[in-house]
């Protein structure tokens, strides 16, 4: 029984569509052609096929994002798409393709490997650890926002406003996607006929923000709202975006943990709870690289903060990657071995994205990584 892994091949595309189709019938018309036609860093490498008696049997799929990480920027290999055709599965072939991937991912000298799944048993085997994604959900209470500014739908002509205004509002957030006007259309799907509702708020000079949300559609009373993004402390701006629903609306807030946005969350919704969604997994491919890359900026933050002593040691492998400072310098270095108190990717993760680790609340890493929103907005998932 012959296995070949290999990449896909232009004939293979609308069968492998019909494939992964096969495994999430549910997921929306579209979905999966835009991994190939609606993906402008797409190249056929990227799509890991395993043939099996000259059938597709398993695939794992790239996808190669550019993120913030305050003034620096890391590239990010997604995953996704790990398909095993069901009489197949047990055998490995999920394993395969998975490696496979994230080889590559390495190879192209990606910073880290990510994705969004469950079957935390089956990643954790292939390097990844698990990181916790918590979101907000509340219902809607009586107060009144603003009632000054113009909340709309929002129409094309808006569209450009809407671009600007996700670029400052996302200007070094960790972890968030690098956009250009292609991927909007192509990825996100802003586009004449968007498949998602789009309000936006209006002043005098423009378009201040925008709200991207969607009914459920077990209930047109829940809602989910899974983007926001306005101008550089308009508190009543946000305010008017997450206000504009019908009081006793059921809303779950896919958003980052922003002052702003939680301060409206409590004044305009009601029986607010913190909810856990699953998790994100996440794999660094070249750590000394990366920390390296990072380098500069952190070193300014310890300076500034009047050079706190300390160390901080990440797992990696079977080895240990230390950034520390050397005769007055920020270091990044590798022993063999671990490390006493070497913390794991998910935990060096979690830092990166601001949201801090309760083991370590040390001035010096606090220094390096203070507390942050960071966030991968929903519609850049894969």
């Amino acid at each position: 029984m012959a296995l070949e892994t290999r990449a896909i091949l232009d004939s293979e595309l609308s069968g492998c569509i019909e494939f992964w189709k096969k495994e999430w019938q549910s997921d929306p018309v579209g979905y999966f052609e835009r991994y190939f036609y609606g993906d402008h860093d797409f190249i056929p490498t990227y799509t890991r096929v395993l043939e099996l008696e000259g059938k597709i049997s398993a695939t794992a799929h790239i996808v190669k994002r550019i993120v913030s990480c305050g003034d620096a920027r890391l590239t990010v290999g997604g995953i996704a798409n790990v398909v095993v055709a069901p009489a197949l599965r047990g055998a490995g072939l999920g394993s395969t393709v998975v490696r496979e991937a994230v080889q590559l991912i390495d190879a192209d000298a990606m910073d880290l490997a990510l994705l969004f799944a469950d079957m935390s048993e089956f990643y954790a085997k292939a390097g990844f650890e698990p990181v916790s994604v918590q979101i907000c959900t509340g219902t809607r209470n009586t107060n009144l926002a603003d009632t000054s500014l113009v909340l709309r739908d929002a129409t094309p002509q808006d569209y450009s406003a809407i671009h600007r205004i996700y670029g400052e509002f996302n200007a070094g957030r960790p972890i968030a996607v690098q956009r250009h006007d292609a991927y909007w259309r192509d990825w996100i799907g802003l586009t004449d006929d968007p498949p998602f509702c789009v309000k936006v708020v209006e002043r005098k000079q423009g378009v201040v923000g925008y709200l991207f949300w969607k009914a459920m559609e077990s209930d047109d009373n829940e809602v989910e709202v899974f983007e926001v993004g306005f101008t550089d402390g308009n508190t009543e701006v946000v305010e008017k975006l997450l206000s504009s629903f019908s009081p006793g609306a059921r809303v779950s807030f896919l958003l980052p943990n922003d002052e702003y946005i939680s301060n409206a969350i409590s004044q305009f919704y009601q029986e607010v709870e913190r909810l856990s969604i699953g998790d994100v997994f996440v794999q660094f491919l070249n750590l000394e690289s990366l920390l390296f890359g990072l380098l500069f900026d952190l070193h300014e933050k310890w300076v500034t903060s009047g050079s706190p002593a300390g160390k901080l040691s990440v797992l990696d492998g079977e080895t240990t990657v230390i950034l520390e400072p050397v005769n007055g310098f920020l270091t990044v270095t590798r022993e063999a071995g671990v490390v006493e108190g070497a913390i794991g990717h998910s935990e060096l993760f979690r830092l990166l994205m601001g949201w801090g680790v309760s083991d370590l609340v040390d001035n010096y890493v606090t220094t390096l990584f203070p507390g942050q929103a960071g966030w991968f907005w929903k519609l850049d998932c894969f």
